[in-house]
C-alpha cells in the first residue's frame, strides 16, 4: 500500500496482483478480497484508470472466492 499512496500506483497495484495470484485458491477469503478492495481505494482518484490498476481489479475478481450455495438451494 506504501508504494500505491507514495506515488508508486503501477508498481503497487502490479505487486499486488502477483501476489493475489499466487494465493492458492483454497486459501482466498472474503478477507483477501476485502484487502485488495482496500488498495484499490487507496488509489489516487486520477489515477484509478491506469492499466495496472484496471489488471488488478481484473485478477482481484477472478480470485474472489465464490459464495457457497445453502443446502437444498
Amino acid at each position: 500500500m506504501c508504494a500505491i499512496v507514495k506515488g508508486g500506483t503501477d508498481r503497487g497495484m502490479r505487486q499486488a496482483a502477483t501476489v493475489l495470484d499466487m494465493v492458492p485458491a483454497v486459501y482466498r477469503t472474503q478477507l483477501t478480497t476485502e484487502v485488495g478492495r482496500v488498495l484499490l481505494d487507496a488509489v489516487p482518484g486520477d489515477q484509478r484508470q491506469r492499466a495496472a490498476v484496471r489488471d488488478f481489479r481484473r485478477v482481484l475478481i477472478a480470485t474472489a472466492p465464490r459464495p457457497v450455495r445453502a443446502a437444498g438451494a
